[in-house]
């Protein structure tokens, strides 16, 4: 089996990655509502994946 993160329909090959890919962005991102061309901030959820 590959490594890396696997959600769904999708996988990150995030192998020697010093801050992997986990759940907590994946649900964040389902859980956040955006307003188009508004502005917002990913601070503190470790890879950078909502960026």
């Amino acid at each position: 089996m590959a490594k890396g993160f696997t959600f769904k329909q999708f996988h990150v090959n995030d192998h020697g990655c010093g801050m992997p890919v986990s759940t907590d962005g994946v649900l964040l991102g389902a859980w956040a509502t955006l307003t188009p061309h508004a502005p917002i901030l990913d601070i503190g959820c470790g890879s950078g994946i909502l960026a």
